[in-house]
């Protein structure tokens, strides 16, 4: 059984489907990065040789993301995993919504994995800071307050917990998307990763 795709780059490719299953069950979308000194193309063709459901690869660009993620629905996808720290704005509104939502549903604990180990200990001040003020139920306003006091470059390093999550850390290095979701067979994603010293990152 196979069906046919449209590759992101116009062309057609053929996904072999070994079972239903693997259209309608655990759906999940890649981006793969690589760390190689092969063309796109280079790669682009070597991947034909063992695998199939795959994107164009290419060298991404900071700034054009800038410019251009408002057009390219795959670039607005890498957002999932990886975080857009150029606007200062948009930092501290994003960590406005983690604290409220962390503490609606997770006062003890956030939600986040110990990665996020920046974002814990001012999340566990901030909860500090509400029981000196007897705040029981802080608003966004006091979220605000409580983050204007740092700078910049600590909401950052808060947002991102110094995990390699600033998207401008992708600038000119090799990612290829999936071309639709289990496209890619999930057998081949090691030794896609072994043959190009990467690794992929789910996005939903």
């Amino acid at each position: 059984m196979a069906i046919y795709g449209r590759l992101r780059n116009k062309t057609r490719s053929m996904i072999k489907i070994k079972n239903v299953s693997d259209v309608i069950t655990n759906s999940s979308s890649e981006v793969f990065v690589f760390k190689t000194k092969k063309s796109p193309g280079e790669v682009f063709e070597q991947l034909k040789e063992f695998t199939s459901g795959f994107c164009l690869p290419e060298i991404f660009s900071y700034k054009k993301f800038l410019e251009d993620k408002t057009y390219r629905s795959d670039w607005q996808e890498l957002e999932i995993h990886w975080k857009d720290t150029s606007d200062p704005c948009n930092v501290l509104n994003e960590l406005i919504k983690m604290f409220s939502y962390d503490w609606e549903n997770y006062k003890d604990e956030p939600r986040f994995s110990s990665s996020y180990a920046t974002y814990h200990k001012y999340f566990k001040k901030f909860k500090k800071e509400c029981r000196e003020k007897g705040l029981r139920n802080p608003n966004k306003e006091d979220i605000h307050q409580f983050l204007n006091k740092y700078p910049t470059d600590t909401l950052i390093e808060m947002w991102t917990s110094g995990e390699p999550r600033s998207i401008a850390k992708l600038d000119g290095q090799m990612i290829m998307f999936s071309e639709g979701e289990n496209s890619i067979p999930i057998e081949d994603f090691e030794r896609i990763n072994n043959t190009f010293n990467g690794y992929n990152v789910h996005l939903g």
